[in-house]
Order: structure tokens, then sequence, then C-alpha cells
């Protein structure tokens, strides 16, 4: 449907008009709402963030750094001087990060 394009097509941000605040104090009103607890078993803050630390943390033992990196947003940090010679990767190659995911 395009999407795919449109990822491709973004020159940093993908949802560029997208505040992050919105997103924080929205979340945080639908967490309270939901009568979720605010601290998990190890006393982090559930905060919208928490996602994409549950992401990379799932992510990482199962694919590359570098795709897990792209994906997340993280600079490139592994690859020493080489990381200055290697640009994004298509999405098509790095959706295996997204798919190797399981929440079970």
């Amino acid at each position: 449907m395009g999407f795919l394009d449109f990822i491709e097509s973004a020159s940093d941000r993908v949802f560029d008009e997208l505040k992050p605040q919105a997103v924080t104090g929205w979340f945080a009103r639908f967490r309270d709402g939901l009568g979720i607890e605010r601290f998990d078993d190890f006393g982090n803050r559930k905060v919208f963030h928490s996602f994409r630390h549950t992401f990379v943390t799932l992510s990482r033992p199962n694919n590359p750094i570098d795709h897990v990196q792209q994906v997340v947003g993280h600079e490139k940090m592994s690859a020493g001087t080489t990381d200055r010679y290697s640009h994004r990767l298509p999405v098509a190659d790095v959706l295996g990060v997204v798919d190797s995911i399981s929440y079970k």
C-alpha cells in the first residue's frame, strides 16, 4: 500500500510532525486509566519509551547489531571507521529485525 516507499523517502524521522511530548503525556494517561502500575518488577518506570527498551532487548539476540541500530534509529557504533562508509540498508533488508520479535 506504499508504506515501505513512504519510509524509504523519509529523510530523518518518519513522522516528523509528531511531537514526543504529546505521545509521552497521552501514554501516561492511558496507562493510568487502565490501572497499570507505574513501575516494573525491577523498579523501572513504565513509560512510552519502555516499548523501545523492550524491542531492543528482544531483538538483539537474533539479529546483527547494525540492523537493530538502524531499525531503532541508533548510531552505528560497532565497526569503527567502516561505519563512516556504511549507508542505511533498504527497509526490506532490516525487516527481519521486526519479524523476529515475539511478545509471548
